[in-house]
């Protein structure tokens, strides 16, 4: 190890200070620019807006009906800033993974850098934040990046105890970060590092007694954290919660789910893998293409020598992140996301292999960074081009629709600071391309970060989010907020596991299920274009769907379908009076609907409109708060509404077969969506 110190104290702090920056300015300015466009997001931040309305940290019911599938550690960070900043927000539920990712990239730094050198900790550590995977999952509101993080640095931990100090006393730093990993989402935190450690210990000649029962005795210590909040969760979920993480911790290794998640062979790991390293991918097939060369091959063999009889800092950055690899083989899920703690170590190897190029073939580098510059240089064009009107109305026409919506972002005006980023991006690309031909491999190096780190500034706080707004169900959740800005809405979908996630993040947790038994006799109800049959068919007779409120063409990002917005009326009224009456004193008093005679006018029935659903006949919903305000609106119409359809009822059941709801208009108005979303801000 002594080999490979650095004595130079100022040349190490300012690579220290320039590798912070570099993550920091490629993430933070940038977190909230695009909304939510998947439902994995909204589902983790929903959680901490659900902690903060209900003042429930340990097992808080969100979406109407859901607890939590993971541990709650994300959710309590997200809460935490959330409540410093006074609101949940798409920065506040990404900060917690972008800190965890900058967290991560600085350790590794200073872990390589005292046993590989700073040059080669400096470009690891660019290529770590630069992989695919590992932006992508620093950009999101998921726990993977969260877990990838106390899972790495666990690693470096223990390594630092096993190797360097014999295991001397207690690693209370690793049981720590093992704990928290833990409380992120299960105990795979605490298998993976020990396992990883353990087995590059016994390689490196440690007798096997006293490594086992110091790992198994730093296994126990850290599961003491986690197993108060999963008795805390037990005795608030019983035997719900109990089953949910039995299946979700070990029924997914063992693959005895009750639902196929994710199921993929096990090369699926090797092609995710490959696809996350991009742009480093290319690098390694120019590399390998160059291995052509008698000269280069005679190189690669004494460096693989080298490699064989390496310190153990090397040898563990390959027992790493195979450990990793194997380890997610064995379970019939498979996930990209899974694979996030190889990224660290392979990208040291990258980095070291980007510095024996510039040393015995430089060649290499140079052409992996101008093509990256090419890309930069490219991408800043057509970012101008679709600013000019004369271009895009030649090139626009015979677009498909898909294809118009995507750009559709990129062509709206853009702030002057989308313009510098573009620019800067541009820019620095035209200067190393034109130095590749002027300088060394080693200059290329530098220039491979620099576009690097530009590039991807570009793509978070321009590219990305002018590209995939248009998935984002944020225009549908502003006209629910419009439509109704208090109480709940109801939603009906036939998948028992989604939700409308996003729709109901934006509106601040206020869509739950609809429920016959306790949903209140008349009100809104969400429900995709794909799912009215079913809706009517297991509700015939006794739900009717009276007016289409508003529709939405596109497809939600939630449930792939696109949505309509119906008033919906429960005709069977004595059933829900006779549940109002068993319910307690305080419960809300039931409704007191009074039949219309048949033969009042029809022309007296006011015109139907988009009012919020009645609130006094609602019931409190047991199984998610106990305690709801309840908002009053005029009976008259409802009266009428519930006295026609009971009357249609009677005259004429309808038949499944057939179209399902004959109230809805022939030409609903459509509500169109919104390409260009700014961030928004939902108060506690």
């Amino acid at each position: 190890m002594a080999r490979y110190n650095q004595t130079d104290k100022f040349a190490r702090v300012m690579a220290f200070v320039i590798v912070l920056t570099a993550v920091c300015i490629t993430f933070l300015p940038f977190l909230g620019c695009a909304p939510f466009f998947t439902k994995g997001e909204p589902r983790e931040a929903v959680v901490a807006l659900s902690m903060l309305k209900s003042g429930d940290w340990i097992l808080p019911i969100s979406n109407g009906d859901v607890i939590p599938y993971k541990p709650p550690f994300l959710a309590w960070c997200i809460a935490i800033i959330s409540l410093i900043t006074g609101g949940v927000s798409e920065y506040t539920s990404r900060l917690p993974s972008a800190i965890a990712l900058i967290v991560m990239v600085v350790a590794g730094y200073r872990f390589w850098s005292r046993r590989l050198g700073i040059r080669a900790a400096m470009i690891g550590a660019v290529v770590t934040f630069t992989c695919f995977e590992v932006y992508r999952a620093g950009f999101a509101c998921r726990v993977d990046m969260v877990l990838t993080m106390f899972i790495v640095t666990g690693m470096y931990s223990l390594y630092t105890w096993a190797m360097e100090r014999n295991m001397h006393r207690l690693p209370w730093v690793a049981i720590l970060l093992l704990s928290c990993g833990t409380l992120t989402k299960g105990p795979v935190a605490i298998v993976l590092p020990l396992l990883a450690v353990w087995i590059a210990v016994l390689l490196c000649g440690y007798r096997l007694w006293k490594c086992t029962w110091k790992m198994a005795v730093v296994a126990l210590l850290a599961l003491i954290i986690p197993a108060l909040w999963y008795v805390a969760a037990w005795e608030r979920g019983g035997q719900e919660f109990l089953d949910l993480a039995m299946e979700e911790n070990f029924g997914r290794m063992t693959g005895t789910m009750s639902y196929d998640s994710h199921v993929n062979p096990w090369w699926y790991n090797l092609i995710t893998l490959l696809g996350g390293l991009a742009p480093y991918t290319l690098l390694l097939v120019i590399f390998v293409v160059c291995l052509l060369m008698p000269q280069l091959r005679h190189s690669v063999k004494g460096g693989f020598y080298r490699w064989r009889t390496a310190d153990n800092a090397r040898f563990f950055m390959f027992i790493a992140p195979l450990v990793v690899l194997i380890f997610y083989c064995f379970p019939s899920s498979k996930r990209s996301v899974y694979l996030l703690p190889m990224y660290p170590f392979l990208a040291m190897q990258i980095g070291l292999l980007v510095m024996w190029c510039a040393r015995k073939a430089g060649g290499v580098v140079k052409s992996f960074t101008g093509t990256v510059c090419v890309l930069a240089i490219v991408a800043a064009v057509a970012f101008c081009l679709l600013h000019i009107s004369a271009f895009t109305s030649q090139f626009t026409p015979g677009l498909s629709i898909r294809t118009m919506q995507s750009i559709g972002g990129l062509m709206a005006p853009a702030a002057w600071w989308k313009w510098g980023l573009v620019m800067l991006s541009g820019l620095v690309g035209i200067i190393v391309f034109v130095q590749l031909f002027r300088a060394g491999a080693s200059t290329a190096t530098v220039g491979m970060c620099g576009v690097m780190v530009t590039l991807y500034m570009a793509f978070g706080g321009v590219y990305q989010p002018a590209v995939i707004s248009y998935k984002s169900d944020l225009p549908m959740a502003r006209d629910l907020e419009r439509l109704q800005p208090n109480g709940e809405i109801y939603s009906f979908v036939v998948t028992d596991m989604l939700r409308f996630f996003t729709a109901d993040f934006y509106v601040g947790d206020r869509i739950v299920p609809f429920s016959y038994e306790m949903s209140p006799a008349t009100g809104l109800i969400l429900i995709g274009d794909d799912d009215v049959w079913e809706f009517h068919r297991q509700w015939d007779g006794k739900v009717a769907l009276t007016d289409t409120v508003a529709q939405w063409s596109k497809k939600s990002c939630d449930i792939g379908q696109p949505v309509t917005l119906y008033r919906y009326v429960i005709d069977d009224a004595p059933r829900r009076v006779a549940r109002q009456e068993s319910l307690p004193m305080d419960a809300p008093a039931p409704s007191s609907v009074k039949p219309v005679k048949p033969t009042q006018s029809k022309a007296a029935t006011p015109a139907a409109a988009p009012l919020p659903p009645a609130k006094a006949d609602s019931v409190k919903r047991t199984a998610v708060a106990n305690k709801k305000d309840s908002t009053a609106v005029p009976a008259v119409p409802v009266e009428k509404k519930v006295s026609q359809s009971a009357t249609e009822s009677k005259q004429a059941k309808p038949d499944a077969s057939q179209a399902p709801v004959t109230e809805i208009p022939d030409s609903p108005t459509a509500i169109q969506s919104e390409n260009n979303n700014p961030k928004t801000h939902i108060s506690q």
